[in-house]
């Protein structure tokens, strides 16, 4: 799979054909680096890509911490689901708790 170059355009350019170059961001979905003196400074994505993004790093997150338990199952670093159980009952009271101020 060939990945086409990044689309680049200076923001002097940016700001004189915003609109323009905003409909070909949604149309392209591609990123957009606006650069300064040849430096990128920043990009821009399309709000859909913006969501996918959003979704794939979430995914990832979930996926990440499902690994971190399975490794930790295989340690043995692992306690009876109801210990875990009484500790969150016992924390959210204490939160509940802390919560309300003292009379």
């Amino acid at each position: 799979m060939s990945q086409e170059p990044p689309h680049t355009i200076s923001l002097t350019e940016f700001r004189r054909q915003t609109a323009e170059t905003l409909e070909e961001l949604h149309e392209t979905g591609q990123p957009l680096f606006l650069t300064n003196h040849g430096k990128t400074e920043a990009v821009l994505i399309d709000p859909q890509s913006w969501n996918q993004l959003l979704k794939a790093l979430e995914q990832f997150g979930t996926a990440t911490g499902i690994l971190r338990g399975l490794r930790a199952a295989d340690r043995g670093d692992t306690r009876p689901i109801q210990e875990y159980f009484e500790d969150l009952r016992r924390t959210n009271r204490r939160a509940h708790l802390r919560s309300y101020p003292k009379p």
